[in-house]
């Protein structure tokens, strides 16, 4: 597929999970609600994209570019976002328990509210990163970079 026939695709609401769409320009895309469950977006831009509500459990973002991406409410449960660049992304009240962020670069990305339940951010940047009232009980943010707003979030057992 390519950039045209995702958004279409997209836009149908035609199920796109399990595709691969590595190394793909699919910036200022609109690919809201879209299931991409399992799929592989590896080295993708991905800037400015909005996903907000997507399914993206299990997919595959490894060092993708997601800066300013809209993943609000997104459901990405282990999904693994390492040396992804989230840069002033919007992932207030995504679903991610369990999702990989080691080696990201969330410098002033937003995730409150969400679910971060049992993460890993392992040599992530959280440089100025907005982690209000995120549920991040059993977090692993050993070895990660920078100072973060952790204002009303739930840290419980997070390994810091």
């Amino acid at each position: 597929m390519n950039r045209d026939e995702v958004i279409a695709a997209a836009a149908r609401g035609d199920d796109l999970s399990g595709q691969d769409f590595s190394g793909m320009d699919l910036s200022n895309a609109k690919l809201s609600k879209a299931n991409l469950k399992g799929s592989d977006f590896s080295d993708a831009n991905l800037s400015r994209c909005w996903l907000d509500e997507a399914n993206l459990k299990d997919a595959l973002f490894t060092n993708a570019d997601l800066s300013f991406a809209v993943l609000g409410g997104a459901h990405a449960e282990g999904a693994d976002f390492t040396g992804a660049n989230l840069q002033q992304g919007n992932l207030v009240g995504t679903q991610a328990a369990g999702a990989l962020f080691d080696g990201a670069d969330l410098y002033y990305a937003r995730p409150g509210n969400a679910n971060l339940e049992s993460t890993s951010f392992d040599g992530a940047n959280i440089q100025r990163t907005i982690f209000r009232r995120a549920n991040l009980s059993g977090a692993d943010l050993h070895g990660a970079e920078g100072t973060a707003n952790f204002d009303r979030a739930n840290l419980e057992g997070a390994n810091q």
